[in-house]
């Protein structure tokens, strides 16, 4: 599994690097967490019962959500986990 992971990495890596060969600037930037303030990670941890070949969609994450939740005018970004570490 850890093949398909990385071969899928490397496909969307040299994709990158040739949609962007035409000089054109990026969409997106990586920013840090800092400047951000945004810190996630969502760890899949495999064990005996827990891994790929049992749950074919381990790896896909839950998901997130951007929307103006409260109202305050800012957008609010919501993370949703694999399971609880």
């Amino acid at each position: 599994m850890k093949i398909k992971i990385w071969l899928s990495a490397l496909f969307f890596s040299v994709l990158a690097v040739v949609n962007n060969a035409n000089g054109q600037q990026p969409l997106f930037s990586l920013l840090p967490a800092k400047e951000t303030n945004i810190s996630f990670v969502n760890r899949v941890i495999e064990t005996d019962s827990l891994h790929v070949m049992n749950y074919e969609y381990l790896y896909n994450g839950s998901g997130v959500g951007v929307a103006d939740f409260n109202g305050d005018g800012l957008p609010d970004i919501f993370f949703g986990k694999c399971r609880r570490l």
